[in-house]
């Protein structure tokens, strides 16, 4: 139950940062699978300002997180436009190919979803 996920997502303290990232990951999946996209795009944007100005952060986990945020936006877009699906395939492929993903199962999985 998507809602239920949320309301108990947003009850994590983060006192423990480790959580943070996995609170996000999840907020963004629940986002996406109830069609949120407004929540999602700023969620997105959030995201991007915390990993980049976060200097506790490894390069490396700042890459895994930059490229899930990278093929997230590009799925979700495609999901709320209901167009460029011919471009799914060649996404299945980079998101396949890519090393340094976080979640990498789970967004070649939503991205087959919409072919």
């Amino acid at each position: 139950n998507f809602n239920d996920a949320l309301k108990f997502n947003n009850k994590i303290n983060f006192e423990m940062f480790a959580f943070k990232y996995d609170s996000r990951l999840l907020q963004f999946k629940i986002y996406y699978e109830l069609g949120y996209f407004n929540e999602a795009y700023s969620l997105i944007d959030s995201h991007r300002h915390f990993i980049t100005n976060n200097k506790t952060v490894s390069e490396h986990y700042k890459l895994m997180h930059t490229n899930f945020l990278n093929f997230y936006t590009r799925i979700l877009t495609v999901k709320e436009k209901e167009k460029d699906r011919n471009s799914i395939p060649m996404l299945v492929n980079e998101i396949t190919g890519t090393n340094n993903v976080i979640s990498k199962v789970w967004l070649i999985d939503k991205a087959n979803d919409l072919f």
